[in-house]
């Protein structure tokens, strides 16, 4: 999980470039063990970046999308990242993050809903309580055949004048599910610049 965070950090700062841009999918137009690599690129075109990366011994592709904007002459510095992980050609894992404003109360994490969260409790009780994931995946992403992992992803992004290097909050809450949709890990993650 730490190999995937990192990715996600060291492509968000890849996307300081520019990039295309692009919205964030509806997670229902992204099905797991069912979308093609074809029909990402087919709806989000050439991707910025590609990769690899090992899970649970099996070798994955990584495709990974960005799109950055910057005001001139202000502390204003938004950006998008989306990443997507295949196995052969089938849709493993996405994670969606993003720093632009029309995002930001989507992805925000409410730490008063997180507190009511435990192991033990079920999938659709997290999705009511949290909305619906900016990522998700599942096996070899996830630890076992029928494991699933739902992400919920949220940045905050400035820079200094005269500075090259965007300042960065970030904040991660990853949920793993056994077989029977039940949470069977928490982890919470925050970095500040």
């Amino acid at each position: 999980m730490k190999t995937f965070i990192a990715l996600l950090l060291v492509l968000f700062l890849a996307a300081c470039a520019g990039g295309s841009e692009f919205v964030k999918p509806e997670n229902e137009s992204l099905v797991l063990g069912s979308t093609t690599y074809d029909q990402i690129v087919k709806s989000y075109g050439t991707p910025r970046r590609t990769g690899a990366m090992t899970r649970n011994g099996i070798a994955l592709r990584t495709v990974s999308y960005a799109y950055t904007v910057a005001v001139p002459f202000s502390t204003k510095l938004s950006s998008r990242t989306m990443v997507f992980v295949f196995d052969d050609n089938a849709l493993v894992s996405y994670d969606y993050i993003s720093s632009f404003e029309d995002d930001r109360d989507a992805v925000n994490l409410d730490n008063a809903k997180v507190e009511q969260l435990a192991k033990g409790d079920r999938k659709s009780k997290v999705f009511s309580i949290l909305g619906k994931p900016s990522g998700e995946a599942i096996y070899p992403v996830a630890s076992g055949k029928g494991d699933s992992i739902a992400r919920y992803s949220y940045m905050s992004t400035y820079r200094v004048p005269f500075n090259p290097n965007p300042r960065i909050t970030r904040k991660v809450l990853v949920l793993s599910f056994d077989a029977n949709d039940i949470v069977t890990d928490m982890t919470s993650t925050e970095s500040k610049p």
